[in-house]
């Protein structure tokens, strides 16, 4: 799951850049950024905006801060605990259908063959609909 923030939703938004602000080098998808900012945090700064980042979908430092000084939203990814919990343990079950599987198939037991295969798909469905 995750959830889309903007600047208004989190705990400190940053400051609206000043009317004399460069333009938007991003807002024309075909231009590249040209203009460099640099800027000096302290460690435990650094620190903070890195855990930030971490809880988005940003790939990279420079387009998780390009989209908070610009006031655009960011998406936050959230993780269901128990949810990944199951999947697990759905994982493991089907591991070990495989096994069976490989066991019904190797000694032709074939309608055992067939039940496996079925239980098999039945768990794949119940996985997908923990993925959504």
């Amino acid at each position: 799951m995750s959830k889309v923030t903007t600047p208004e939703s989190t705990p400190n938004p940053v400051p609206e850049p000043s009317s004399n602000a460069v333009p938007n080098p991003t807002s024309t998808s075909n231009r590249k950024p040209k203009r460099f900012l640099s800027i000096r945090l302290t460690d435990a700064e650094f620190a903070d905006v890195q855990s930030r980042l971490s809880t988005t979908t940003c790939r990279s430092l420079t387009e998780y801060v390009r989209k908070r000084l610009l006031g655009k939203a960011t998406t936050i990814k959230t993780r269901n605990e128990s949810q990944d919990q199951l999947l697990q343990e759905l994982i493991q079950v089907k591991n070990n259908l495989n096994r069976l599987i490989e066991i019904a198939e190797d000694h032709h037991h074939t309608e055992a063959f067939l039940q496996l295969k079925e239980i098999k798909s039945i768990l794949l469905q119940i996985a997908q609909k923990c993925l959504q």
